[in-house]
């Protein structure tokens, strides 16, 4: 059987396992995807690097994976769930309500509009011209603009947007994955644009391999250096006791 095309695999795949709950996989290997699936509460399963576990899974576990697979094909990755996980199920209540509407008569006076998606948290994109940018939902009854000021992020009051501190992209980069981080741990929900993700997640990896090699020619330096040994100081020996007889023999 031939294999399967990689540009035909999705990105990332979410199912349920019999003795693992509910686990999701990266066909693709894709550094971006996995960056991205960590934080939306996925860890690696001890003993198996190919599958990642949803943690907690005693809380609304279905709903979280859900929830993940939406935010992965919203952010531009090919998501394969399982047909009970899949995002459309999230909004199962939405459409059992919205039957009940159109089963109901109309009543004159003001109609209520339908409920939109109010899409993430936060977006985190590159303009072409501004660089790296920010885009915060206004109306969630607390801001996630403070995460951004905390890491150091500047308002552009005209614009609507955050701006991250001056300095390299390198720099940026790292200041973006902080602050998704700090994001992520505050139960926000943060989209960002795939290549964007794809630069964020290869600066993290270059930044862990050259601190490990660093660290491993310090470490050979320190083995290959020879110890100095200090040098032994001459010590003199303590003057001999002299007889007090031969001393009082000689004066007389």
């Amino acid at each position: 059987m031939p294999a399967a095309d990689p540009t035909q695999l999705p990105d990332v795949a979410i199912g349920h396992h019999p003795n693992h709950g509910i686990v999701a996989s990266l066909p693709t290997q894709n550094p971006a995807a996995q960056w991205m699936l960590e934080r939306l509460d996925f860890q690696r399963l001890p003993g198996n690097p190919r599958l990642y576990t949803l943690t907690d899974q005693h809380r609304e576990a279905p709903e979280r994976a859900a929830w993940a697979a939406k935010l992965l094909t919203g952010a531009g990755y090919r998501v394969d769930t399982d047909m009970s996980l899949a995002p459309e199920k999230t909004d199962g209540q939405e459409r059992v309500r919205a039957r009940q509407a159109r089963a109901t008569p109309e009543v004159p006076g003001p109609q209520r509009a339908p409920a939109q998606d109010a899409g993430p948290d936060v977006a985190i994109a590159e303009h072409p011209s501004l660089g790296i940018v920010a885009a915060v939902n206004d109306d969630l009854p607390f801001n996630p603009g403070i995460f951004l000021d905390t890491d150091g992020w500047r308002y552009h009051r005209d614009l609507d947007v955050y701006l991250p501190p001056a300095g390299t992209r390198e720099e940026s980069l790292d200041v973006v994955a902080h602050t998704v981080t700090g994001l992520r741990r505050g139960h926000f929900q943060v989209a960002m644009q795939p290549q964007l993700a794809e630069d964020v997640a290869a600066h993290r990896v270059a930044v862990r391999q050259a601190f490990t090699t660093h660290k491993f020619r310090v470490d050979e330096a320190a083995l290959k250096t020879p110890a100095t040994v200090p040098p032994a100081v001459a010590v003199s020996p303590p003057p001999a006791a002299v007889d007090p007889r031969i001393a009082f023999a000689r004066a007389r």
